[in-house]
């Protein structure tokens, strides 16, 4: 009796600590969400107010599925919002079109159809343009809708040969590549590449186990604390520049085999702040024969002000594509 006497105590006691641990772990898991849905909620633009605290164990069935996200009729769904781009100039059938990639900035987020920088870009040279850009994304988005086993036969079926391709950079896309959820509040997973060997390798999206582990909000938190403190080293500058260089060089070899025709391919530098990694990405981009355009080359005017960026969404104005968009046809030449 003495034995089992022992044994049930020793079994209370891991028992009652196990109750402790799993206590305190998820007050300090809700204490958390709570600071950090106070912090996101006043300083991120495009916060959810209604997120409310949970974890997501499984992805969504359609998780980056493009088949329907990027259609002709997207602007008569009025819910752009919740799709891609539907492609401007449609009408202009005599050349090649060109090719948007990139974030919020590229997509017009906010804007109206028609107040984008691919609708203006469309019109002014008659010249069909697909935004194949969206909110919150960056150089992952790109890379994936070429070179992904599902989605990539809808991309090139869906957009024809070109022989212009533009990417608009903003410095916070450095940071985005390496975080696999944008918000500590958010539990809509990020496309995540790791790269090794010289290979992008996706996150499995599909493994329950590691969607609750990355959806508990400190492994947020840890993610988001050593991503910063990684990027801003000096002695890491060089090493996550070469890994995002590339996803320029893969997704132009991709997109010239496919089109089996030669394109340039140009970064646009939006600048909206201080960019350590900026000249260093700059000079690595052109030593690989792309066309680099920084926004402040092209204009004294200050695209920070609230004339060119609205103070309350943090995007470009309409303003902004008026001013820029035939500045950086001139620079490129574009006809």
């Amino acid at each position: 009796m003495k034995y089992l006497d022992k044994f049930k105590y020793y079994i209370f006691i891991i028992l009652f600590n196990l109750f402790i641990f799993i206590g305190l772990f998820f007050l300090m898991e809700y204490s958390i969400y709570r600071v950090y849905h106070n912090i996101e909620s006043k300083y991120y633009f495009n916060f959810n107010n209604n997120i409310k605290f949970k974890y997501a164990i499984k992805c969504p069935d359609n998780y980056y599925y493009l088949k329907d996200f990027f259609k002709e009729n997207s602007v008569e769904r009025g819910n752009e919002e919740s799709y891609g781009r539907s492609p401007d100039g449609l009408e202009f059938k005599n050349r090649a079109p060109i090719v948007i990639f990139g974030c919020s900035f590229a997509y017009g987020h906010y804007l109206n159809y028609n107040q984008t920088f691919s609708y203006k870009l469309a019109h002014l040279l008659n010249r069909t343009v697909y935004n194949r850009a969206f909110f919150d994304e960056g150089f992952e988005f790109m890379y994936y809708q070429v070179v992904d086993k599902i989605n990539s036969p809808f991309f090139f079926s869906d957009v024809p040969p070109s022989d212009e391709v533009i990417y608009i950079y903003l410095p916070d896309h450095f940071r985005r590549s390496f975080l696999f959820v944008l918000d500590i509040c958010n539990t809509w997973r990020r496309l995540h590449y790791s790269y090794k060997n010289k290979t992008f390798y996706l996150d499995n999206y599909n493994n329950k186990f590691f969607n609750l582990l990355k959806s508990f909000y400190i492994t947020k938190l840890l993610n988001h604390l050593y991503v910063e403190k990684y990027l801003l080293s000096d002695k890491n500058i060089d090493k996550v520049t070469d890994i995002i260089l590339q996803y320029f060089i893969y997704t132009r070899k991709i997109l010239q085999e496919h089109w089996k025709k030669d394109i340039r391919f140009t970064v646009i530098f939006y600048t909206v702040g201080d960019d350590k990694y900026a000249m260093i990405f700059k000079k690595k981009l052109e030593e690989n024969n792309f066309t680099v355009i920084e926004t402040n080359e092209l204009t004294d005017e200050n695209l920070v002000s609230k004339e060119y960026l609205d103070i309350d969404n943090g995007h470009p104005t309409e303003k902004a594509w008026d001013l820029l968009t035939p500045l950086i046809i001139k620079k490129l030449d574009l006809k």
